[in-house]
């Protein structure tokens, strides 16, 4: 999740949406789920699934664990600018990994 954090951040598509249109995303954010979104859960979630079966993620329904996964990435990728001069993009990187990994661990 962090790699795919890093590469939507650094997109250039992506960064032109967030200056010029971040009404665009709004819809992605508050209002509904996107079809990417709900790949990235089902992968997730089937990471999760593998974590679970080797004893490295805590039970838990991965389904759902995903879904929580995902608003943690969108919110740093969401938010990055506004803490930019606390982390730089690599410690951005680091706390989002110690975060989901705290939340994951079994």
């Amino acid at each position: 999740m962090t790699g795919l954090v890093t590469q939507v951040r650094e997109h250039s598509i992506f960064a032109a949406i967030l200056r010029s249109d971040p009404e665009l995303l709004l819809t992605y954010i508050v209002q509904r789920l996107g079809t990417s979104q709900r790949a990235l859960i089902g992968w997730t979630a089937m990471l999760i699934v593998e974590g679970q079966a080797d004893g490295s993620i805590r039970a838990g329904t991965p389904e759902q664990m995903a879904a929580m996964v995902l608003l943690v990435g969108q919110s740093v990728l969401q938010s990055a600018r506004i803490v930019a001069d606390i982390l730089s993009p690599d410690e951005l990187v680091d706390e989002l990994a110690t975060a989901i990994d705290g939340y994951l661990k079994a």
